[in-house]
């Protein structure tokens, strides 16, 4: 899921493996590019440090003075054989870096700072990297793009554009960095693209085309990601993925060759015979309960919805039959088992729809409210099947830090990949005055935050024995009918699972709840109010919405 690496435990150490791997026979932006994901593999930001300015941990703030350290350490703190950062660290390893290449760069700071609100002695500026190519400068703010490097993501804060001057909120002129004004040059997602190319962060990946062809594409993770994203669009993974828990689908006993081979003949005869049982079990074999179908159809004895189903059920059987059939006549090569494999396997999955629970359905024409049990539910399915949750076994994901982890989750797997069927009109329930849960419902629905944003509450939690973190949900009531829900994944465990009310104490016990998402931990530091990038959905911004009622 992210790219491969080893942790290096000290700046020392990282700044040697950086400068002998860098290519100096490459162009100079070709150097500085390699250098700016090279460090950000083996980076973390000090989540600690950013939440104790805001004293979001309670005992376990960072004093003023710990502050003040670790905002002035030159050489970043090593934390669990992690380096962990802050931008003003990542700037300094960039410029030791870029010096033993002989690179001309700068370290640059902002003149807005952080709110005092701590009275501490010191300001908190923003810092980023101006470097030269020898013909252009670019500007870099590696902190912000640490998820995304270890992601295997694109990038989106190397050689963006800083204006000198900036417009604020209150519509005076402002200046956005110290010193005078750097000339720079801003460079384009396709120029990055070919960079990265030619220096291997992109990945090697075998697409097939429309006409059935494999043609190799180099890639970012961004590119799976669409492709999840396409694969949810209709719901039609999140519902495979409901078939194949139904006691139906799990009854066929189904693997990759069961029915390439005269061996397995007898296994079709069963499945046969399954299927049609399964929705009614009054008939001996198939040829009656065909018998009787037809019988109802012709007499107009069949609802639309037993028409549609019993069809299925026909032609899913009648399938079979052909299959049955080719493999006799020793027809049955592999293209021609692909095809029957494909074919058969929809149906089977059609059919499997009508034994998934009514609850954990999405939002459709005839129930077109997005119920708090099926918002539950694809997050389990989620977590169960992405991020291979509970099942033992950790990624180099559950090895990253906070930070690098909660931008992929919030950002994209529930923010733009897996809830986009839950809108403003299925979101809300049907209007009952008088309601108390469905009028807090609509009084708190904001529709400048994305929708799902509306249904789970997203907090972090800090470990109170160990330090490590983990992400909350909660998915609250919003009917009558419905209870809060509470989930919690363990971002280095990798564990997903619900608390009921009555084991909320158990939690607390163990977990320090961190009210990250109040306000924006400060307006003016915030990356996208100093670079001038649309997009912002990146892995800096710790707090982008009000998410509490």
């Amino acid at each position: 899921m992210v790219v491969m690496f080893m942790k290096i435990d000290s700046i020392d150490k990282l700044i040697e493996h950086v400068v002998e791997t860098t290519d100096r026979s490459l162009p100079k932006l070709y150097q500085i590019r390699y250098v700016y994901l090279e460090t950000g593999k083996y980076l973390q930001k000090n989540t600690d440090f950013f939440f104790s300015l805001k004293k979001k941990l309670g005992e376990d703030n960072y004093s003023n003075e710990m502050l003040k350290i670790l905002y002035n350490d030159d050489k970043t703190t090593d934390i669990d054989g992690w380096n962990k950062v802050v931008c003003r660290g990542t700037a300094i390893v960039l410029k030791r870096i870029f010096d033993e290449l002989g690179i001309e760069s700068k370290i640059v700071k902002t003149t807005a700072t952080q709110e005092n609100s701590l009275n501490l002695d010191f300001d908190i500026h923003h810092y980023f990297v101006a470097v030269s190519d020898g013909k252009d400068n670019y500007f870099l703010t590696l902190n912000a793009d640490l998820g995304n490097i270890q992601n295997h993501m694109q990038t989106k804060h190397f050689g963006n554009n800083i204006s000198y001057i900036r417009e604020d909120s209150d519509g005076v002129l402002r200046q956005v960095y110290e010193g005078e004004e750097i000339p720079h040059k801003v460079l384009s997602d396709d120029d990055l693209f070919n960079i990265d190319k030619k220096i291997g962060y992109t990945t090697k990946f075998m697409f097939v085309e429309h006409n059935n062809e494999e043609q190799e594409k180099d890639v970012y993770y961004d590119d799976f990601l669409e492709m999840l994203r396409n694969e949810m669009r209709g719901n039609r993974w999140y519902l495979s993925r409901l078939v194949e828990e139904t006691s139906f689908f799990k009854s066929l006993n189904l693997d990759d060759g069961f029915i390439l081979n005269k061996e397995h003949i007898y296994d079709l005869e069963k499945i046969k015979r399954k299927i049609f049982t399964s929705f009614d079990d009054t008939y001996s074999n198939y040829d009656d309960w065909l018998f009787d179908f037809e019988y109802k159809k012709r007499n107009d004895f069949l609802t639309k919805e037993e028409y549609q189903r019993d069809s299925l059920i026909k032609s899913t059987i009648e399938e079979l039959n052909r299959i049955e059939k080719v493999i006799m006549n020793d027809q049955f090569t592999p293209d021609v088992s692909k095809v029957f494999n494909t074919k058969f396997i929809r149906k089977l999955y059609r059919l499997g729809y009508y034994f998934i629970n009514p609850k954990y359905l999405p939002p459709n024409s005839e129930n077109n409210y997005a119920t708090s049990d099926y918002i539950s539910k694809k997050l389990e399915v989620l977590f169960r099947e992405i991020f291979d949750a509970n099942s033992g076994y950790n990624s180099d994901f559950n090895k990253l830090g906070y930070s690098e982890q909660e931008g992929l989750i919030k950002n994209y797997m529930l923010g733009k990949i897996a809830f986009n069927d839950v809108k403003k009109e299925n979101s809300l329930p049907p209007y009952v005055a008088n309601d108390e849960y469905i009028e807090k419902a609509y009084k708190y629905f904001d529709e400048n935050i994305p929708i799902i944003y509306n249904r789970i509450y997203f907090r972090a939690a800090r470990n109170k024995h160990d330090g490590r973190y983990c992400l909350t949900f909660t998915i609250l009531q919003q009917t009558k009918d419905e209870v809060d829900r509470y989930f919690v994944y363990d971002l280095q465990k990798n564990t997903f699972r619900e608390y009921r009310n009555n084991e909320l104490i158990d939690f607390y016990n163990d977990w320090r709840v961190c009210k990250v998402y109040d306000n924006k931990l400060n307006d003016n530091l915030e990356v996208e109010n100093i670079e001038n990038n649309d997009d912002t959905d990146d892995f800096e911004d710790e707090s982008t919405y009000n998410f509490h009622r």
